[in-house]
């Protein structure tokens, strides 16, 4: 028994000595050592925003009037000069007519300064004027006479004149029309554009088949919808490329807005379902699946844009159908009235005419007598007319709207229909070729930046490319967004650059601090176990696991070390996660 025992401790002797020299021996061979060192670390926030003009002016009216169409809309390019908005000034402008008419009809300048006379053409014998016949053509004329033949002229001319009203207003009406039709012959071009902005946005999240998503969607049935309607957006996407060019009937013009809001529609339902399958994803990390939603955010919001802009359009197309038919019903209406009352004066004044000359002078009288005080009395008001008149032309000339500036709109403030209020503003418009870049941060991360806060951003129109920009301005005011807290912030580029265009999306990183002085060690140096941060630190010929308490990450793949080692120690510089 004892010669057994013996060689058993021998062994176990010599097994000992192995394990204690693996221990002890140094593997510096082996593993690559990294000493602690302190230095600098920054750290970032990720975010996505969309690129817009950095100027805003606010545009208002110095008058009460009531808005009958926009002619703008959120994200609209415009002109300085450009019209914004149309207002009902139809029954000013009426009064204005009438009532400078009015005052020339009382100066005798109307019938001469506002009536065209028509020009025969070379197939018609020219119209030879009225005349009427004398019983005794070979007697002289009476005051009586030329006052009847003038005031049967003044009767001839109001009649024409009225006919040119009655055409003017039908010209007027069918002009106010095709103003109206005018806007939505770009909205093709918009559609197709918001469109390819939508597909490019949600694109990262398919793979070689254009309808298959890259990620796990919990549910086949939501899974099997999304690639139904991707596929659908696809061929929607080339109906739309074909959309572009607008027809110049009316009637065609109807039908291809119809097919415009018809195809974004589709868009529509594809971002809707990808917003579940984001829901229902499997796996995805938080980072990537909030870039994700929020790709189909702002794709979302850019299709439902448009398509709200075509369904105004098509709005207000229909109201001045209805009231282009109305007014030229009211001015035909107007104008018959008119001509009826006319022909009956001409009758009474021709058949005056007709009488002998020694019964002419009673009648004659009455007749020019009512008409003299009727001029008469319009004469004392004329200065009061005038007055009115100035008054209604400054209310049209300062009702109107236009753009002040070249820019973008970017706000409304009113509606369709609405009634403005002096000096409240109606519209926003960002200008300037300078561009920056909106973003939306959660709450806690605000805390974490300041103006001058450096950015690094990357669009994916420029393939990635990276540009440097700053914090210009966080808004105080906190909205909430998914049911969480956030606020606007604005990044502005460090160097022009014009080939940012507005509605450009992109990746932004804001670098929130730069701390320095702080213990500093490589990613690869880090293990983690049961939730809690290791590294491998070499003590004398021993290296053992010691747990340390991890601070910022810096750019370059460095981590600040907050507690558990030392500048000076040596750690092992990669380990494997095995």
């Amino acid at each position: 028994m004892r010669k057994v025992i013996i060689p058993l401790l021998i062994l176990a002797a010599i097994a000992g000595g192995i394990v204690w020299f693996a221990l002890t021996k140094t593997p510096t061979k082996e593993l690559e050592l990294f000493t602690v060192q302190r230095g600098s670390v920054i750290e970032e926030i990720a975010a996505s925003g969309v690129a817009h003009p950095f100027k805003s002016v606010s545009v208002s009216t110095e008058v009460a009037a009531k808005v009958s169409d926009i002619k703008v809309s959120v994200g609209a390019q415009v002109k300085q000069g450009q019209t914004l908005f149309e207002f009902d000034t139809a029954d000013v402008k009426a009064r204005l007519a009438r009532l400078t008419f009015d005052v020339q009809n009382a100066s005798g300048q109307a019938p001469k300064q506002s009536i065209p006379q028509p020009k025969p053409t070379p197939a018609q014998p020219q119209p030879q004027p009225q005349k009427p016949v004398p019983t005794q053509p070979t007697q002289p004329q009476t005051p009586d006479r030329v006052a009847l033949e003038k005031q049967r002229q003044e009767i001839i001319r109001a009649k024409e004149y009225a006919l040119i009203e009655l055409n003017t207003a039908k010209a007027r009406a069918a002009a106010a029309l095709a103003d109206q039709y005018a806007p939505a012959r770009n909205l093709g071009y918009d559609a197709y554009s918001r469109a390819v902005n939508a597909y490019d946005l949600t694109s990262a999240m398919f793979s070689g088949n254009p309808a298959r998503p890259t990620f796990t969607i919990s549910s086949s049935q939501i899974k099997a919808e999304v690639e139904y309607q991707r596929g659908l957006a696809i061929y929607a996407l080339e109906w739309l490329k074909g959309l572009q060019a607008a027809p110049s009937d009316q009637e065609a013009l109807d039908a291809h807005l119809v097919s415009l809001k018809n195809r974004l529609d589709t868009f529509v339902s594809y971002l809707s379902r990808l917003n579940d399958a984001l829901n229902a994803s499997v796996g995805l990390p938080q980072a990537t699946l909030s870039m994700y939603r929020e790709r189909v955010s702002n794709a979302t919001t850019g299709i439902q844009h448009i398509a709200s802009t075509i369904t105004s359009r098509q709005q207000v197309i229909v109201q001045y159908k209805t009231s282009s038919q109305q007014t030229i019903q009211v001015a035909q209406q107007t104008y018959d009235e008119k001509i009826r009352l006319l022909d009956v004066q001409l009758k009474e004044i021709d058949a005056l005419l007709t009488f002998a000359p020694q019964n002419l002078g009673g009648q004659a009288r009455v007749i020019f007598a009512l008409a003299n005080d009727r001029r008469q009395a319009s004469s004392k008001n004329i200065s009061e007319l005038k007055s009115e008149i100035e008054q209604l032309r400054e209310h049209i000339a300062k009702a109107a709207v236009v753009a002040p500036v070249d820019g973008t709109v970017s706000a409304l403030f009113i509606g369709l229909g609405d009634t403005t209020q002096p000096g409240k503003p109606l519209v926003q418009i960002t200008s300037g070729k300078d561009m920056v870049v909106d973003l939306v941060l959660p709450s806690e991360d605000i805390q974490k930046i300041e103006p001058g806060t450096s950015a690094k951003m990357t669009f994916s129109a420029l393939q990635g490319e990276e540009f440097m920009g700053a914090v210009v301005f966080i808004d105080p005011v906190e909205v909430r967004r998914d049911g969480k807290p956030v606020h606007r912030v604005v990044v502005a580029f460090n160097v022009p650059d014009e080939r940012i265009k507005d509605g450009f999306t992109g990746d932004i990183s804001l670098l929130t601090r730069n701390k320095r002085d702080v213990v500093l060690v490589p990613q690869t140096a880090i293990v983690k176990k049961d939730d809690t941060s290791y590294v491998r630190k070499k003590e004398k010929n021993k290296f053992t696991d010691t747990p340390v308490v991890l601070g910022s990450q810096k750019v370059n793949d460095m981590v600040e070390i907050k507690a558990g080692i030392f500048e000076g120690d040596q750690i092992v510089k990669t380990i494997s996660h095995n």
